[in-house]
């Protein structure tokens, strides 16, 4: 308080007492376009925070991810020549991993039935 009393002075001199209530409505006011302010700013933050991941990642493959697409055909072109011609597969994640685990795991009754249906030599070993 004390290092800003030649501040309070200036304000106490060049301006002319206002009323309690007055100076309760400007408060709120002001405590509202703090809110408004503050809490864009946290969003301009998280929105720019949530875009660094998409940066890594080329706008094709973020729109063929989007569309659902898992294999497609990205053509380059700048102006009327083509730049750049490359193709976007599915890559595989550990969620497809786990699912064929899975499928192998719970079907080998059908595993079975086609080997019974070939006919092939299976060697067992004994100890």
């Amino acid at each position: 308080m004390f290092r800003y009393r030649w501040f309070h002075r200036i304000i106490r001199r060049n301006t002319k007492p206002i009323s309690e209530e007055k100076a309760l409505l400007w408060k709120k006011r002001l405590n509202l376009v703090y809110i408004f302010v503050t809490w864009n700013t946290v969003g301009l933050l998280l929105l720019k925070w949530s875009n660094s991941d998409t940066k890594e990642i080329s706008s094709a493959k973020s729109f063929a991810k989007l569309l659902n697409i898992e294999e497609a055909q990205v053509i380059r072109v700048s102006g009327l020549k083509v730049v750049d011609n490359y193709e976007i597969e599915k890559p595989i994640s550990s969620i497809d991993i786990k699912k064929e685990s899975e499928d192998l795991f719970f079907n080998t009754d059908d595993v079975l039935k086609k080997l019974d249906s070939q006919e092939s030599e299976v060697i067992v070993a004994k100890k």
